[in-house]
């Protein structure tokens, strides 16, 4: 049987699964008929247990510090009891240090073994990235440092968008080590789900930080023209207890928090939108754009770079980067006109059938089989 080990230690947050989890976690189930085993953290197994049968060991911390507790996973690691005694896919699903460490002292020990890296996004300039300095610092330079060892030993690195490709052959990584692959959504999923009974003008879904612009969204809904506009806030982090109370204060009575919301249940909400909001200023690929496509919730964003190669499409509106007032605008326009508001729903809903995590993993796959063969073959 085909074996692969799983190092996923970088979820921080409990309940709400974004971005690189998401890829994760369809890429695991899309291994049906391999021998996994995930090295993980107890919360996260105890979340995503039923989604898929798997070996687990588990690494666990009692801090609440991210930093610390990357640290602390990554150290712990090295002392998880593995067996390898056939050719075996170590795969990283991020690149945060405790993904890292072990999987490339592991490629550096043992002949049998092909390392696959999956890295999701670039982190920005900690001057210019939103949230604490010393936080966005300390992810910088780990980044700067995980990118290092990926670079001298991963036989495979996925990446979600050509802004993270062009960044890996400048740092000297091997092309034909690159293999660039977009994220999903999974549409049968999708199309299950039914809309919630509560319906609202607008739908957010993210973690609750600085980083995700979900302050300023809470700003532009306090006031002309979106005051009298309905908002639910999906996600749990940082801010979420904040910006209740701040609503709580300023009887705010158009938004709701959700809090964390697990599977089909954000598709229900999405569905029950008119326009999905997300400020965000860093994204790898945006699944949950994609989704909220897919949910005919119309997405109103940032113009990141990166939105240019997988959003090529109207049915995502595209702002400056915190020209809030644009922003509002924009959304307020959507809500006055539905008859736009359809056309673009219809549109983004056929421009994302060809993102189905169906088609997107079955390169990735063959992939690491072929990996497998070359191990194999010594």
């Amino acid at each position: 049987m085909k074996q692969l080990i799983a190092f996923a230690l970088g979820q921080t947050q409990q309940g709400l699964v974004c971005g690189g989890g998401m890829r994760f976690l369809s890429a695991m189930g899309n291994l049906s008929g391999w021998e996994r085993t995930i090295v993980t953290t107890e919360h996260w197994l105890s979340t995503h247990r039923e989604k898929f049968p798997m070996q687990a060991a588990l690494v666990n911390d009692n801090t609440k510090s991210v930093p610390a507790a990357y640290f602390l996973r990554a150290l712990k690691s090295l002392f998880v009891p593995l067996k390898i005694s056939q050719p075996t896919i170590v795969y990283s699903p991020d690149d945060f240090l405790p993904d890292v460490l072990r999987p490339f002292l592991l490629r550096c020990t043992n002949k049998k073994v092909r390392w696959v890296q999956v890295i999701f996004h670039l982190y920005l300039n900690p001057l210019k990235r939103p949230g604490n300095f010393f936080t966005a610092l300390l992810g910088y330079f780990g980044q700067q440092l995980t990118h290092l060892l990926i670079k001298h030993k991963a036989d495979l690195i996925i990446c979600d968008n050509v802004l993270l490709v062009e960044h890996l052959v400048r740092i000297g990584v091997p092309r034909k080590k690159i293999m660039a692959s977009n994220c999903g959504i999974s549409l049968p999923e999708i199309a299950q789900a039914q809309p919630s009974a509560t319906k609202t003008d607008c739908s957010y879904i993210g973690r609750m930080n600085e980083l995700k612009g979900v302050d300023a969204l809470v700003e532009c809904f306090s006031k002309p023209p979106l005051n009298n506009c309905s908002l639910i806030l999906i996600g749990a982090g940082p801010l979420l207890e904040p910006l209740r109370q701040k609503a709580a204060r300023q009887k705010l009575q158009n938004m709701a928090f959700a809090g964390s919301v697990l599977g089909k249940e954000r598709f229900s909400f999405l569905k029950s939108s008119r326009v999905f909001t997300f400020p965000s200023h860093e994204e790898g690929w945006g699944i949950v754009i994609a989704e909220a496509l897919a949910c005919a919730a119309v997405p109103v964003v940032w113009d990141l770079p990166v939105y240019s190669t997988v959003f090529p499409t109207e049915a995502v509106v595209k702002i400056k980067e915190n020209d809030l007032n644009s922003f509002a605008s924009a959304v307020a326009r959507l809500l006055a006109n539905e008859k736009e508001r359809s056309r673009l729903a219809k549109i983004g809903m056929e421009f994302v059938k060809k993102y189905d995590w169906e088609f997107v993993l079955a390169e990735e796959r063959q992939m690491l089989e072929a990996l497998l063969r070359e191990a194999e073959n010594g």
